[in-house]
């Protein structure tokens, strides 16, 4: 199957304009850039093509891809964090980093292929592949743009986390933080991640070192989702795992 996409597609093709004026990639150092795109090139390479998986079809770990791209061990690897919390890159459910623009792009090669197949005209196109392309456009297209409402977000944070610290601004990391998890989890779900955080006596000051959370530290995704997910649930807590 890799062999076929190679012979297929044997050069990838990148678009200037839309890698210059994407502002999660400008927002990146020049040398995360450059990560970036080395992780590009792989996803290209990918058996599943724009996801970061080995020829056996299972996720690369983050160590992995931390080698792949030329580092070694003792690198934190706090580039990838940044690259997943600032929706440059996604992660999906069974841990393989994705990127959400190469594969909308293959999907709609893989429909236009099909459609090809039944003769290159577009006037004889099947009306259930025709539907399919559409969807899958305006799906993206809806998804792109989009705009979340802060105000409204920090309000539900005021309302539902009262113990906890003000937010006195969204600066670009915080929006960055809140942007991703509002791609990947939705409104509802930030709703119910500050629910239960403001109603976690852990989270809000009786633990033995009278730690507090606040608006940063919920959404950033490793607590987010353990947050999500019960596990500083008053009757879960067992002892401070910060």
């Amino acid at each position: 199957m890799k062999d076929n996409k190679k012979k297929d597609l044997p050069a990838m093709p990148f678009y200037v304009g839309d890698w210059l004026k994407c502002p999660e990639v400008r927002a990146l150092s020049p040398d995360y850039r450059g990560l970036w795109f080395d992780m590009l090139c792989y996803m290209w390479e990918s058996t599943e093509r724009g996801v970061m998986i080995n020829p056996n079809g299972k996720p690369y770990s983050d160590s992995e891809i931390i080698r792949m791209v030329g580092l070694d061990n003792q690198n934190s690897g706090n580039w990838l964090t940044i690259l997943l919390d600032n929706g440059v890159c996604l992660r999906r459910e069974d841990g393989a980093i994705f990127s959400k623009r190469m594969v909308k792009d293959e999907k709609l090669r893989q429909i236009r292929k099909e459609s090809g197949s039944k003769g290159g005209n577009p006037k004889l196109l099947d009306n259930q592949l025709d539907n399919q392309q559409d969807n899958l456009l305006s799906e993206d297209e809806s998804k792109d743009e989009i705009v979340i409402d802060y105000e409204f977000i920090l309000n539900l944070y005021k309302d539902l986390c009262p113990k906890m610290a003000k937010v006195e601004k969204l600066n670009e990391q915080r929006k960055g933080f809140l942007n991703a998890r509002y791609a990947e989890y939705g409104l509802d779900k930030i709703t119910t991640v500050f629910r239960k955080a403001g109603e976690s006596k852990f989270l809000n000051g009786e633990n033995d070192r009278a730690w507090k959370a606040d608006f940063e530290w919920i959404v950033r995704p490793t607590n987010f989702l353990k947050i999500l997910e019960g596990k500083y649930d008053s009757h879960e807590i067992r002892k401070f795992v910060q």
